[in-house]
């Protein structure tokens, strides 16, 4: 009997393991958990016709030490050269399935228009809730999706007088 409790105690142990384990498996693949918060509350609150300003993250974005490395020893105008080559080739290759399906979605009007930032892997555009919710589903290789706020002329106005270094 004493043995019966021991493998029944055994049994549910692994049991509840699982099911935490499983549990955090399901939490971690959520799409909800790649839409920021704020973005979320918004996409509540806004109509299935309106086109929100966002942007993507995408997972896979290449580090300065990365870069550092890769074009050390290069003088100074061969490693620019070579920077942009590898960031554009990078991102093409990392935003190639994304970019296909916003292409896909702008030939059905619903989203507008698409801003590929290529320095630093991120998409910008507008769209729908139902492509926001999509992109955050179906595609593994964003990291987080952002409401891309827009910035009125006052606030990008150079206010510590920097700009007049660059008359």
């Amino acid at each position: 009997m004493n043995s019966n409790f021991m493998y029944r105690a055994v049994f549910l142990f692994i049991l509840l393991a699982g099911m935490l384990l499983s549990s955090q498996a399901v939490f971690a693949d959520n799409p909800d958990s790649r839409i920021h918060p704020y973005l979320q509350e918004l996409m509540k609150s806004s109509g299935d016709e309106d086109l929100i300003p966002v942007y993507i993250m995408l997972k896979d974005r290449l580090s300065l030490d990365y870069l550092r490395g890769t074009t050390q020893g290069l003088r100074r105008e061969d490693r620019r050269q070579e920077v942009v080559r590898i960031l554009k080739e990078h991102a093409a290759y990392s935003q190639s399935r994304v970019l296909s399906y916003l292409e896909d979605k702008k030939s059905q009007e619903l989203i507008g228009h698409v801003e590929n930032i290529w320095s630093i892997n991120v998409i910008a555009f507008k769209a729908k809730s139902s492509v926001i919710e999509e992109l955050a589903r179906d595609f593994q290789e964003i990291e987080e999706i952002r409401y891309d706020r827009p910035i009125s002329s006052e606030e990008a106005v150079d206010d510590n007088g920097i700009s007049k270094y660059n008359e």
